[in-house]
């Protein structure tokens, strides 16, 4: 059964905030309220965006979901996380397979043999006198 993994390129929350499209520039001169050399808007939505909050909102929601790696719980938690890549503007974004078969190896360690229950029985034989 494949493992899924998410591979992205770019940093997930640190473009949580980012404008899609080309800003004008955050350089102005030295601001009258904080003396610093960004615009006002361009300090409050840094302080917006790195707060904190958001990467605590976003570890809330992925840890809602079971991560066991093969699970319906796991492959949940993927499809969020990609559709967040999505979301923030990364374009090349893929969920690759890799082999759980319990031979296969990674960075030495040995992959977890993963299979589904699909039904099951339980019973006792009759006795023989």
């Amino acid at each position: 059964m494949p493992i899924w993994k998410l591979i992205v390129s770019g940093t997930l929350i640190a473009g949580a905030a980012l404008p899609q499209t080309k800003p004008a520039s955050p350089l102005g001169p030295p601001s009258t309220r904080t003396g610093l050399l960004l615009t006002d808007d361009a300090t409050i939505q840094l302080i917006h965006t790195s707060s904190g909050d958001l990467a605590h909102q976003y570890v809330s929601q992925l840890s809602m979901w079971s991560r066991v790696v093969g699970s319906d719980q796991y492959e949940k938690a993927v499809d969020w996380v990609a559709g967040k890549a999505r979301e923030f503007g990364l374009e090349e974004v893929r969920i690759e397979r890799f082999p759980s078969d319990g031979t296969a190896r990674y960075f030495e360690y040995e992959s977890q043999r993963f299979w589904k229950v699909r039904s099951g029985s339980c019973g006792s034989p009759r006795p023989s006198n």
